[in-house]
């Protein structure tokens, strides 16, 4: 089921929009924007596919998604991060087309970005109950004169246990450190001959930028045609036990990162525990009334 929560249309200038939402279980958060280019624009006013999206209306605009606990302490899942790191991983993910915007002259490629750009943002599965509410908001400053941004909420996944999915993002400096907790994955964009490292549980990971970029472009799902622009957006580091891991990251200058975690609240173990679609009731349903579909199912009380 999707839930529109968002729908403005805007001109040049400060985007300070922000939408709730209650009683409801989103796990992804899907945005349309039209009008907001992926490229920078250069001195004579085109577009410029060598520079940074980072640079672009995309880039300025920024995301945070609040989540007022009912239970306990307030989580931040979103913390302050640009569309277009967002974009650059719907794309990995094979769900944004953000390859398909403009040709290497900079002309707009027939039925693709101007139809409009689209982002996914997984959240986990968030359950929303009692006084528990869901803020989403977008700030940041474009130069695009007609523009608009539509997000939904999504609840679909049919899950009985709460997970919830955080994001951070950071833009380095050369050999700053940083420490994220509870990481799940790291992604960066930007190129660099540098080499960094990323220190987990178990070690240290050294971080050759240039060949992972290379290998997500073969392991990423991009929707990329011939003459595209490539993007430099590489997964650094992952987390192999499926636990989360506190992490520690040397950065560079330029390079942007998003770290991928998990929040962990144990006062919202009752929202993990209480089916909100009461699957139960309709297993136990189908035990009563279908026998066979209960044994090929393999259900049981």
């Amino acid at each position: 089921m999707l839930k529109r929560i968002l729908s403005i249309n805007g001109q040049e200038g400060v985007i300070s929009q922000s939408a709730q939402l209650t009683s409801f279980s989103p796990d992804t958060l899907y945005i349309k924007t039209q009008g907001l280019p992926v490229f920078p624009k250069d001195a004579e006013g085109n577009i410029d596919l060598t520079g940074s999206v980072m640079d672009s209306d995309l880039g300025t605009v920024k995301i945070n998604v609040y989540l007022k606990n009912e239970l306990g302490n307030d989580i931040q899942l979103v913390n302050n991060v640009p569309l277009a790191m967002f974009a650059l991983m719907s794309d990995y993910n094979g769900a944004s087309a953000y390859a398909n915007s403009y040709d290497y002259e900079g002309a707009v490629l027939d039925g693709a970005f101007e139809k409009g750009k689209q982002i996914a943002i997984p959240l986990g599965d968030v359950i929303l109950q009692g006084d528990d509410i869901l803020t989403v908001s977008l700030t940041g400053k474009v130069v695009s004169a007609d523009w608009s941004i539509k997000m939904w909420a999504s609840d679909e996944i049919s899950l009985n246990q709460e997970i919830l999915l955080t994001y951070a993002y950071v833009k380095g400096l050369d050999s700053q450190s940083f420490m994220f907790r509870n990481v799940m994955e790291l992604f960066s964009y930007g190129l660099t001959d540098s080499e960094t490292v990323v220190t987990d549980y178990f070690g240290t990971n050294s971080i050759d930028y240039e060949g992972l970029i290379a290998k997500a472009l073969c392991n990423g799902r991009y929707e990329y045609t011939d003459g595209q622009h490539l993007a430099p957006y590489a997964k650094l580091w992952g987390d192999v036990t499926n636990w989360s891991q506190d992490i520690t990251f040397t950065t560079v200058s330029n390079v942007h990162y998003m770290a991928v975690g998990r929040a962990f609240a144990p006062e919202r173990k009752v929202r993990a525990d209480k089916d909100v679609r009461n699957f139960t009731a309709y297993k136990q349903s189908i035990i009563a009334n279908d026998s066979v579909k209960t044994k090929v199912l393999g259900l049981k009380n």
